[in-house]
């Protein structure tokens, strides 16, 4: 539901939307998240990804993060109209 231009000065609402992303398992340094602020238009493309230091336990000169922006460009984003932003959490497992 969208009340406003998310992009707006007087954005009231939301574009309710929740994607459940399961771990990654491998061969990593460490266990850690990495947390991306996205933007996604209204073709369910994706318009950006940056790095939210705030939600993120891993630095972004870490391996996963390159991980983090590859899954995400695989992943099928919803058309909505009006397109959306929120932030996406990857979970890094050792493996």
């Amino acid at each position: 539901v969208q009340n406003g231009n998310p992009n707006g000065r007087k954005y009231i609402g939301t574009n309710a939307y929740s994607v459940r992303i399961k771990d990654f398992e491998g061969d990593f340094d460490e266990n850690g998240k990495i947390a991306l602020d996205i933007e996604v238009d209204e073709n369910g493309r994706l318009v950006s990804a940056n790095y939210q230091a705030k939600g993120s336990t891993l630095p972004k000169s870490s391996k996963q993060y390159g991980l983090a922006i590859d899954q995400l460009r695989k992943i099928q984003l919803p058309k909505m109209e009006g397109g959306f932003k929120e932030t996406r959490v990857f979970n890094f497992v050792v493996k």
